[in-house]
């Protein structure tokens, strides 16, 4: 299995879920990709809730505090810096606001959470001690993310201008433009310019992807515990995908990638 260990800045590298019922999304996401739950005490009776696969880390859940109370439950996106007070100082003269200061998360890393000038907000991380690893790109467990905006290129031109990164471009469905974030020459996110059939009220957001074996019948799953079916299913050129929600309305896209050439 493909565990990750070391991410170029830039990359997406951990995800986890800010949630209003941690039970129920254990629950949830336990049952639909089979993963195991370790619960470590934060303190304060806060709990971080590591979610495995076999003796692989994927993401955390955690149940949201009182001061994210009124905020919607999501999936937080997490992006490699190699230094995250270097580059929460260029957010704001590259038009971003930096919605909390950097700051330690006990001996594993540095984080701050940052907004991109069209509304994206997303998590710096860097690596201290961690995890030592986490899984991706294999069956029930992230293999994606992308960020569903108004002005792709606004957004592109941030990302470049504070974590370096580089723009590319790939056809999508329908015609549609379809934009890539490289870190290091490797293709590791993609840029969606939101349409009018994804909904006028749809918020500029990261949606996270998770490979499965079989698109249609985890949408099934899924539904069967409670989430609900928001696009798809639809076949592209990587696979088979459908974004769906769970029980407290998280959007998370779910892929069945096709097999090598």
């Amino acid at each position: 299995m493909p565990v990750v260990t070391e991410t170029t800045q830039g990359s997406p590298t951990w995800l986890d879920l800010s949630t209003t019922d941690e039970k129920a999304a254990i629950e949830f996401y336990g049952s639909l990709f089979g993963w195991t739950n370790e619960s470590n005490d934060v303190g304060n009776g806060v709990y971080y809730h590591m979610q495995k696969q076999g003796e692989a880390y994927v993401c955390g859940i955690f149940q949201q505090q009182e001061e994210q109370v009124g905020m919607p439950p999501c999936w937080n996106t997490y992006i490699a810096v190699d230094d995250a007070d270097e580059v929460a100082a260029k957010v704001a003269s590259a038009g971003g606001q930096v919605y909390q200061e950097p700051f330690d998360v006990f001996d594993a890393g540095r984080t701050a959470v940052i907004v991109d000038p069209t509304g994206g907000v997303v998590m710096l991380w860097q690596n201290k001690q961690g995890t030592g690893g986490t899984l991706v790109g294999e069956p029930n467990s992230r293999c994606w993310s992308e960020l569903m905006t108004d002005d792709p290129d606004k957004a592109l031109s941030f990302f470049e201008t504070v974590l370096g990164v580089e723009r590319g471009e790939v056809p999508g469905p329908g015609g549609m433009r379809y934009h890539l974030i490289k870190a290091g020459g490797t293709e590791v996110a993609g840029v969606v310019e939101k349409t009018p059939e994804m909904g006028v009220d749809m918020p500029v957001h990261w949606l996270n992807y998770f490979a499965v074996a079989d698109c249609d019948a985890t949408m099934e799953k899924a539904k069967s515990l409670g989430g609900s079916l928001l696009a798809g299913p639809m076949d592209v050129m990587p696979g088979r995908f459908a974004v769906l929600a769970d029980g407290q309305g998280v959007s998370f896209g779910v892929i069945q990638l096709n097999e090598p050439s």
